[in-house]
């Protein structure tokens, strides 16, 4: 079977506003690459990133229900004049996605570099203990949402994603074929995973022990295990 890469478009009929919840480095838009191309419908953000949207997300600026998914890492998930339907809250576990988001703030690349030697001794250890601190905040904000919640796990994706993408499909209530589902996970890899190398990005004792914690504290409130 070939499967060509899918030409998204947008919506004919609006669809409910669904916002792709996550904290930064946690697969947000592979997630949507993935969904794109089993849908052919394009997704949205409450950004506007012109690299995105050059690549491979025409849609980038748009959040509105011409669209399947509306990307945010934002703990507010409501704002005047866009107040989501249901959420999809896609979880990694917090210390790989503090890295790669270290890796994507402080690298001059887009989205798939790694943070210099120099930014990994100046940076790392400051900036990783306030990303400790938004994750927590950032879990609490979402699990509290008031309507629909589909909990997804990006370690589930990359593990089983001929189960994880149709379990996605029926929570959004999108029927799709087989040789849809099929082709959209040969074509999963899109262009915005960050290859194997870069900085060393190690917690030091303190920073590993106050993130485990936070942990046990996000499982005792949510029944969310990572």
């Amino acid at each position: 079977m070939r499967c060509s890469p899918v030409e998204v478009k947008l919506s004919p009929n609006p669809l409910p506003l669904t916002a792709l919840v996550s904290f930064p480095g946690s697969g947000n838009t592979w997630v949507r690459h993935i969904v794109q191309q089993a849908t052919g419908i394009g997704t949205g953000s409450v950004y506007c990133d012109k690299f995105l949207r050059d690549h491979g997300f025409p849609f980038e600026c748009i959040k509105n229900g011409s669209v399947v998914l509306i990307k945010t890492h934002e703990e507010k998930i409501s704002e005047p004049n866009l107040r989501f339907s249901r959420i999809v809250l896609l979880l990694r576990n917090p210390f790989d996605a503090i890295r790669a988001e270290f890796n994507r703030r402080f690298s001059k690349e887009n989205h798939t570099g790694f943070a210099s030697e120099t930014s990994v001794k100046k940076d790392w250890p400051r900036v990783s203990r306030e990303m400790i601190t938004t994750w927590t905040r950032s879990i609490v904000k979402w699990t509290s949402f008031q309507g629909p919640i589909h909990v997804t796990k990006y370690e589930d994706w990359r593990a089983k994603l001929d189960q994880e993408l149709p379990r996605l499909l029926q929570f959004m209530d999108i029927s799709v074929s087989r040789r849809q589902l099929l082709c959209a996970v040969r074509n999963s890899e899109g262009l915005f995973h960050r290859k194997a190398g870069g900085s060393s990005l190690e917690f030091d004792k303190a920073s590993r022990d106050i993130l485990n914690a936070k942990i046990q504290f996000i499982f005792r409130k949510t029944k969310i295990k990572f």
